[in-house]
C-alpha cells in the first residue's frame, strides 16, 4: 500500500493494485472523521495529533504475523534511548490544525524491512488468506509492553488484543494526547514467493483511526424575559459516574445484559470528576458559556423504560411532567436516606428512577441573580424584586436528539456515549420558574432534574466576602409590627444557612439551631451613632452569648428562645449590662469606657439575629421608643465575622471570635468550609421559606439579606493528612492602591520572609520588643486607620496615612477587644508574602475567576506586592512584584520597567489550622525529596510532591514520558502533575552553549527531544518551574543556570502580540535567569533597535516528568 499526496495537505493511499517487494510494502494512516451528534479543552491540533504508532498484523487464525513501533517526529532517525521503545521513525505526516483543514494523515514506511524469506520470520502462508491490520496511536509504556507480549500467545494473540482494557486515572476527564485505535480487516496481500524474497499486492487502503474517547461539550446561555441586571455566578459543573476503563477495540452494542462495555462494576469502575471537585466552566461571561471534558465509552441499558404509561402514573402520584424527557432524571425522595438536618439528598447518592445506575451525568450549579418586576399586592404597582440564589442543573448524557424529539421513546430512553463521538449540549436558563412551581401549594414538580436554594428580596441585600466587615442597613417598624401581625406571634421570622446546618426562626422555635451568630449586631441610636455612620466594634465582651444549647445548668432551650432580648453579660455570678460593665471599670481600656460613666444608651450591646427582632419588637410596640426616626425606620451596624469557625456549633457553645481554641479538633475545622457555599442570613416575613417535597428546592421571601462568601484555599481540604493551610478572600474590594502612603514599612524586627506573609505583615504595624524578641503592644489606634463613613465596610475607609496596598489588609481584620489598639492577636488577615502569592497562581484553577489576580485581555496590567524584600533595605522600593498579565512574572517595585503603573494590586490571606497567638506558618504547597539516584538511566534527581494542591489545580492525566502540548499560560496544559522528578543537572545540547526558546518550540512540535532533554524527560511548564523556584534551598535543592545561558520553561505567552505592551510579537514564552521573566526573541522592548549586542537568549534545562509511581 502506497500513499502519496493527491490532495493537498491530505495523504491518501494509491488505489490501483502492484506487485511490489515485501521491503518496498507500506501502509498509510489517517484520523477518522469525529462525529457531532449535535473551546475544547485541548485544541483541535491536539485532538488529532499522533505522536507514536503500533501497527500489528494477524492471521486469519488469530496469530500475530509482524508488528512495529513508529515514533511519529521529523528527524530521519532514532537515538539510542529511543530505540529501546521503537523500531523506526514515521516522518510523512500531516497534522490538522484547525476544523477547517483536512484530517490527520502519513504514510507509513517499511513495515516488513528486515523481515525476509531467508530469516524464517515469515512465509508465504502466513501473509495469504484474510488478514487483519490494526493501528494503536499515542500509546504508553505500559500498553507497549502488553502489545509486544502478544507474540507469545499464538493463535489467541488477536482474541486477547481484543479484550484488552485500557484504564484510566478514576474521574479524570482530561487528555494530553488521545489514545485511538484502528482496525482494518478482510485484506488480501496475495503474496508469491521468488527465492528468498516475497512479492505482495500494493492495495489502497488506511488505518482509520478512531479515539477511545467521547469529547462532550455544554454551551450555558441564561436569558430571562422581563428581567435585568441577569448574572449567572460562579458557574460549576461536576461530572458523576465516570468510566475508569474501556476495551480497545470497540465491540458492538447489543441488546440485555450489558456485555460490550468494560466499565461494569459500579464501586471499581465509575468515578466522579477528580476528587469529587466541581469544576470551573473553560469561559463564561456572566451569562453565556461553555465547558468541554473527555470521557471514555459508557452505553448502559435504561433501569426503567420512559414512556407514556409512565408518565401518566408520574403525574397521577403528584408530580407535573409535562413530556418524557424531563423524566430521565427523576428519582423516589426517601426521607431516611436524606440529610438528617437539611432533609436534602445529594446528588451522587440518588437512585434515579428511569436512568441506568451508571449512566453519565452533569451536575451544572451557580449562583443566579436578576432583577424583575412584580405587583405590590398592597398598592397593585409594579415594584422591582430581587431574585438570588445557588440553583443546580442535572443533565444525564445519551443521544437524545432536539427540542423535536421530548417525547421520543427511544431518543429519551438512549443514555449512550460512544467512542470518537463529539457531543454538544445546549442549556437555556430561562429562570426560577419551575422552583417556584415546585415549591407552591399544591408541591407539584415539573422538572426534577432543576433544584436549588433561593431567596427573593424586595429590598435589602448584601454581599460580604470571607473576612471581618461592617455593613449599616435598616429596618422599618411597621414591617416588624407587620410580620407580628400576620404572623400571629411575637417576632419577626428569619433563618441561616451555612455549611455546618441550617437555622430557621418562623415565629416559634429554633430549627437546627447550629450556626447563626456570626452576625451580630449593633443599633445606632443606642451607640449614640448617628444613622449615615456605622458603630465601631464594641469589642466581643458586648455580646452575651445568645442561647446557650449544650449547657445543663442553663434555662431550656424554649424558655431561653422565649426571653433573649440579649444584653445579659455574665461577669463572675453578676448578670449586667454591657453599660454597667463599662461603667463599673470592667474594662477600662475599652473606646466606650469614660471615668464618668460611658456615654452609650443602658440597652447598648451586640445582639445576635435572635435578640435584635425579639428586642426591636418590643421596642415598636412600646409606643415611646426612641430607636425609630420621624419615618419609622431604625439604623444599624452589622458586624459580619470572618467565615471561620473557633468551635464547632453543632456541639459547642458560642466562642468569642479571637479566642483561643477550646479544642484542638476545631483547628481542622476549616477542611468544613473553605471553597464551599455562601453563608446566607435572611430576615423574613413569617414563615417564610418554603420546601418542595423532596427538600432540594427552598424559596425565601425576604426584607434583608445578608452573604458571605467562603475563604478560598489552593489546598486540598479532602487531604486527611493536611492540617495547615492560608486561605484567601474572594474579591479585593478596593481594586489597586497606590503604594506610597508611608515612606518606611517596617516598625518590627523580625526576619523579612519569602513564605511567612503574617510575620512581614506583623512588623509594618507592631514594633519589636528588644527584650523578650516579641511583638510590644498595639500603638496604632483602629480610629486613626479606619473611619465609620461608608456604607460597606472595605479599604475604601482607610484614613489617608494608611490609605495603601502595603496596609489596606488591615481592613479586613477587627479590634476584638473593643481597646482601640491594633494588637498582634487581632492580625489575622495579612498581605500575602512572595512565594504565597506564586502559590496563588500555581494553584489559581481551584479558585473561582472572581478570586483570580487576572482576568483581563491582555491591554492591560496588573501587578501585585508582596510583603517580600527584593533586597536588604526596608523602604517600599524594595519588595517583590508579581507580573500577574504574564501569568507569575516576578519583578521589582519600581524598577525593571515597573515606573510605567502607579497603583498596584494586592492579596489579603489568613492562617488556616493554626491558633492566632501561634508564630507557626502553614505546610508549603510542595514538598522536594532528597537527591535519588536512578542506577538504570544513570540520571539523578529530585522528586516534588504538590498533592496538597486541589486537584482542581493539578493535571490528571500524566505526561507518560512524553511531552505535555505546549500552550499558554493560562491554559490546563500549564498545571503540575500530583508528583513530578527534576533531573539534578542541567541538561542540553552537546554542541553548542544552548537553543533559543523558538527552537525548542518546534522541537517539541516535531515531537524531537534532541538538544532538550533526556528520553522520558521533557523541559517543564510555567507552574512547575514556580514550584522549583519556591523549593530551593530545601534538601540541598538548587537552580543552577549559566552565565550564558538561560533555563527554558515550555510555556508561551498567550497576549504576544497584543497592544500596547507585547506589540513586537516576539514575546513567545517563558524562561528564567535568576527570575521568571517574559522571553524576548530578539531586540527587547527596551532596548535601542538594531543593537548588535542584544542577542536571542540561549536556553538548556532543568528536565521533569511525571512521577511514574504517582500515576
Amino acid at each position: 500500500m502506497l500513499l502519496n499526496g493527491a490532495c493537498t495537505n491530505e495523504l491518501v493511499p494509491t488505489p490501483a493494485k502492484e506487485i511490489v517487494p515485501l521491503s518496498d510494502f507500506q501502509l498509510g494512516y489517517q484520523l477518522d472523521v469525529t462525529d457531532v451528534y449535535t473551546k475544547a479543552q485541548q485544541s483541535v491540533e491536539i485532538e488529532n495529533t499522533v505522536r507514536n504508532l503500533y501497527v500489528l498484523l494477524f492471521a486469519e487464525d488469530g496469530h500475530l504475523v509482524h508488528s512495529r513501533r513508529y515514533l511519529v517526529t521529523t528527524n530521519p532517525s532514532l537515538t539510542e534511548e529511543q530505540e529501546t521503545r521503537y523500531d523506526s521513525v514515521l516522518q510523512s505526516f500531516y497534522t490538522k490544525e484547525d476544523e477547517g483543514s483536512n484530517r490527520s494523515s502519513g504514510i507509513i514506511p517499511g513495515f516488513f524491512t528486515d523481515y525476509e524469506v531467508a530469516d524464517y520470520k515469515v512465509t508465504e502462508e502466513e501473509l495469504g488468506g484474510n488478514l487483519t491490520f490494526y493501528g494503536i496511536a499515542n500509546y504508553s509504556t505500559d500498553v507497549d509492553q502488553d502489545l509486544d507480549n502478544l507474540a507469545d500467545d499464538g493463535t489467541d494473540a488477536e482474541t486477547n488484543l481484543r479484550n484488552m482494557t485500557i484504564d484510566i486515572a478514576p474521574g479524570s476527564v482530561e487528555r494530553n494526547y488521545f489514545f485511538m485505535v484502528a482496525e482494518l480487516g478482510d485484506v488480501h496481500l496475495n503474496p508469491t514467493v521468488n527465492g528468498n524474497s516475497i512479492s505482495v499486492e500494493r492495495i489502497g487502503a488506511n488505518l482509520e483511526l478512531r479515539r477511545l474517547d467521547a469529547k462532550v461539550t455544554f454551551n450555558i446561555d441564561v436569558r430571562i424575559d422581563g428581567a435585568s441586571n441577569v448574572s449567572f455566578e460562579n458557574p460549576t459543573y461536576k461530572v458523576h459516574r465516570i468510566p475508569n476503563k474501556s476495551y480497545l477495540i470497540e465491540r458492538a452494542k447489543g441488546s440485555g445484559n450489558n456485555t460490550w462495555d468494560a466499565a461494569q462494576d459500579t464501586e471499581k469502575d465509575f468515578s466522579c470528576m477528580d476528587d469529587d471537585n466541581f469544576e470551573h466552566f473553560d469561559s463564561f461571561d456572566g451569562t453565556s458559556g461553555f465547558f468541554a471534558f473527555y470521557m471514555r465509552e459508557n452505553r448502559p441499558v435504561p433501569s426503567n423504560e420512559i414512556n407514556i404509561d409512565a408518565k401518566d402514573r408520574e403525574n397521577a402520584n403528584g408530580k407535573n411532567y409535562e413530556n418524557l424527557y424531563v423524566m430521565r432524571e427523576a428519582w423516589p425522595y426517601d426521607a431516611d436516606n436524606a440529610d438528617p438536618v437539611t432533609g436534602k439528598t445529594p446528588v451522587h447518592e440518588r437512585n434515579f428512577t428511569y436512568a441506568p445506575e451508571n449512566s453519565t451525568f452533569v451536575e451544572i450549579s451557580g449562583n443566579l441573580n436578576y432583577t424583575r418586576k412584580q405587583e405590590n399586592p398592597a398598592t397593585h404597582e409594579m415594584e422591582d424584586e430581587y431574585v438570588s440564589g445557588t440553583v443546580t442543573y442535572i443533565v444525564h448524557l445519551g443521544e437524545t436528539g432536539g427540542a423535536d424529539d421530548i417525547n421520543d421513546i427511544d431518543a429519551v430512553n438512549n443514555y449512550d456515549v460512544r467512542r470518537n463521538v463529539r457531543y454538544v449540549y445546549n442549556i437555556l436558563i430561562t429562570g426560577v420558574n419551575s422552583f417556584e412551581v415546585e415549591v407552591s401549594i399544591d408541591g407539584k414538580e415539573e422538572r426534577p432534574g432543576a433544584e436549588g436554594d433561593l431567596s427573593i428580596s424586595d429590598s435589602q441585600q448584601f454581599l460580604m466576602d470571607s473576612h471581618y466587615g461592617r455593613i449599616l442597613l435598616e429596618l422599618d417598624r411597621e414591617d416588624i409590627i407587620r410580620n407580628v401581625e400576620q404572623g400571629g406571634q411575637e417576632q419577626a421570622g428569619w433563618n441561616v444557612s451555612s455549611p455546618l446546618g441550617t437555622t430557621k426562626f418562623d415565629g416559634q422555635a429554633i430549627s437546627y439551631p447550629y450556626d447563626y451568630k456570626w452576625i451580630l449586631f449593633a443599633i445606632n441610636e443606642e451607640f449614640n451613632q448617628t444613622a449615615d455612620k456605622m458603630v465601631k466594634f464594641p469589642g466581643t465582651q458586648a455580646y452575651d452569648g445568645g442561647v446557650r444549647f449544650f449547657d445543663d445548668k442553663s434555662e431550656s432551650v424554649d424558655a431561653q428562645i422565649a426571653d433573649d432580648t440579649g444584653n445579659k453579660l455574665l461577669v463572675g455570678s453578676t448578670i449586667m449590662t454591657f453599660k454597667k460593665y463599662l461603667d463599673l471599670g470592667y474594662d477600662t481600656d475599652n473606646y466606650y469606657y469614660s471615668s464618668g460613666g460611658s456615654s452609650i444608651d443602658d440597652d447598648a450591646c451586640l445582639r445576635d439575629i435572635n435578640q435584635l427582632l425579639k428586642h426591636l419588637y418590643k421596642e415598636a410596640v412600646s409606643g415611646n421608643s426612641t430607636l425609630f426616626d420621624e419615618d419609622g425606620k431604625v439604623a444599624i451596624t452589622a458586624f459580619c465575622d470572618e467565615y471561620t469557625y473557633l468551635y464547632d456549633p453543632r456541639t459547642e457553645d458560642y466562642v468569642h471570635p479571637g479566642s483561643p481554641p477550646t479544642n484542638e479538633s476545631d483547628l481542622l475545622l476549616w477542611k468544613e468550609y473553605v471553597n464551599t457555599d455562601d453563608r446566607v442570613l435572611n430576615i423574613t416575613p413569617m414563615v417564610a421559606t418554603d420546601y418542595s417535597e423532596d427538600m432540594n428546592t427552598s424559596i425565601t421571601h425576604s426584607f434583608v439579606k445578608i452573604s458571605q462568601m467562603a475563604i478560598k484555599t489552593i489546598y486540598n481540604e479532602n487531604d486527611p493528612d493536611l492540617k495547615t493551610a492560608w486561605g484567601l478572600e474572594t474579591t479585593n474590594e478596593t481594586g489597586p492602591l497606590t503604594w506610597n502612603a508611608k515612606t518606611y514599612l517596617y516598625r518590627g524586627n523580625k526576619p523579612n520572609t519569602s513564605s511567612d506573609g503574617r510575620t512581614n505583615f506583623l512588623n509594618f504595624w507592631l514594633n519589636t520588643d528588644s527584650g523578650s524578641g516579641g511583638y510590644e503592644d498595639g500603638d496604632i489606634n483602629w480610629t486613626d486607620v479606619m473611619t465609620v463613613d461608608q456604607r460597606i465596610e472595605n479599604a475604601d475607609g482607610l484614613t489617608e496615612d494608611y490609605r495603601d496596598a502595603f496596609h489596606a489588609c488591615i481592613t479586613r481584620n477587627r479590634d476584638l477587644d473593643g481597646n482601640d489598639k491594633i494588637d498582634e492577636n487581632e492580625i489575622y488577615w495579612y498581605l500575602a508574602a512572595q512565594d504565597q502569592l506564586s502559590g496563588l497562581y500555581i494553584g489559581q484553577p481551584a479558585l473561582e475567576e472572581s478570586a483570580w489576580m487576572y482576568t483581563g485581555d491582555g491591554t492591560t496590567m496588573n501587578h501585585l506586592v508582596t510583603s517580600t524584600y527584593n533586597g536588604n533595605s526596608q523602604n517600599n522600593t524594595n519588595f517583590w512584584i508579581l507580573w500577574s498579565e504574564e501569568g507569575a512574572s516576578w519583578g521589582k517595585l519600581h524598577g525593571s520597567g515597573d515606573e510605567r503603573t502607579e497603583r498596584y494590586d494586592y492579596r489579603c490571606i489568613r492562617n488556616l489550622g493554626i491558633s492566632i497567638d501561634s508564630y507557626d506558618a502553614p505546610e508549603h504547597y510542595a514538598e522536594i525529596s532528597r537527591q535519588k539516584y536512578d542506577s538504570e538511566s544513570e540520571n539523578s534527581y529530585n522528586t516534588v510532591d504538590v498533592g496538597v494542591i486541589n486537584s482542581r489545580a493539578l493535571r490528571s492525566a500524566p505526561d507518560e514520558g512524553s511531552f505535555i502540548p505546549l500552550d499558554h499560560e493560562r491554559s490546563q496544559n500549564n498545571q503540575p502533575f500530583k508528583s513530578f522528578d527534576v533531573l539534578s543537572s542541567v541538561y542540553g545540547s552537546k554542541s553548542k552553549e544552548g537553543i533559543t526558546w523558538t527552537e525548542m518550540r518546534d522541537k517539541i512540535y516535531a515531537n524531537d527531544n534532541r538538544d532538550i532533554c533526556p528520553e522520558g524527560w521533557r523541559p517543564p511548564n510555567q507552574r512547575e518551574f514556580l514550584i522549583m523556584m519556591s523549593l530551593r534551598g530545601i534538601n540541598g535543592f538548587s537552580l543552577s543556570e549559566g552565565p550564558t545561558y538561560g533555563l527554558g520553561i515550555a510555556t508561551s505567552f498567550s497576549f504576544n502580540g497584543l497592544a500596547p505592551y507585547y506589540t513586537n510579537g516576539e514575546r513567545y514564552g517563558f524562561y528564567f535567569s535568576t527570575n521568571l521573566v517574559l522571553h524576548n526573541e530578539n531586540e527587547s522592548e527596551w532596548a535601542i533597535p538594531g543593537d548588535p549586542y542584544h542577542k536571542p537568549m540561549l536556553l538548556r534545562f532543568r528536565c521533569v516528568r511525571d512521577t511514574p509511581s504517582a500515576y
